[in-house]
């Protein structure tokens, strides 16, 4: 019975976890923290616990315990990182200079892509936002990085019409 009660926690952090990265790792935090404290019990008693029909010692138990800690962890940064390059690439998008300011900041990656390979300075020159394109590239944005389709920003630029970016002067020039 309890071997079938870890088995559908585990399915439903599998499922939450497609539907929110975070929420799934947070879920997993608090399966493992059951399990934890039924083990410490099921120890107390006497119990021995299995994986896969082979017995384990409490300190196998325990090891288990905080791998799967570990990697509910894992999981939840990689979703805090997802969700800050969201929010980076958006205000980009958007002209946001102050929320870009604040990732940046906060230690963004400068040159995270979208899953189509555009950058936040290929975001902002595509929209026309002057001052966001400056602040990147102040701040070193790559400017020869090609998106999915092998255009760059000044590409963009031009494709655009947007003569007052094409006419930043990008350190190191556009290749």
């Amino acid at each position: 019975m309890i071997r079938l009660i870890i088995i559908i926690g585990i399915m439903v952090q599998i499922f939450i976890s497609k539907t929110s990265r975070k929420n799934g790792a947070l879920i997993g935090y608090a399966i493992t923290t059951v399990i934890l404290i039924w083990g410490l019990q099921a120890y107390s008693t006497g119990y021995i616990m299995t994986m896969f029909n082979i017995p384990l010692s409490f300190g196998a138990f325990i090891i288990a315990c905080l791998i799967w800690y570990g990697f509910d962890t894992y999981e939840y940064q990689q979703a805090r990182k997802s969700e800050k390059a969201t929010a980076f690439l958006t205000a980009a998008s958007n002209g946001q200079l102050d929320i870009v300011e604040k990732l940046i900041g906060e230690g963004i990656d400068i040159n995270t892509k979208s899953i189509t390979g555009d950058t936040a300075l290929s975001l902002a020159t595509n929209g026309g936002h002057i001052d966001t394109v400056n602040c990147l590239i102040g701040h070193n944005a790559d400017v020869n990085t090609r998106n999915a389709n092998g255009t760059t920003e000044l590409d963009i630029s031009g494709q655009n019409g947007r003569p007052e970016i094409a006419d930043i002067p990008f350190d190191g020039g556009m290749k």
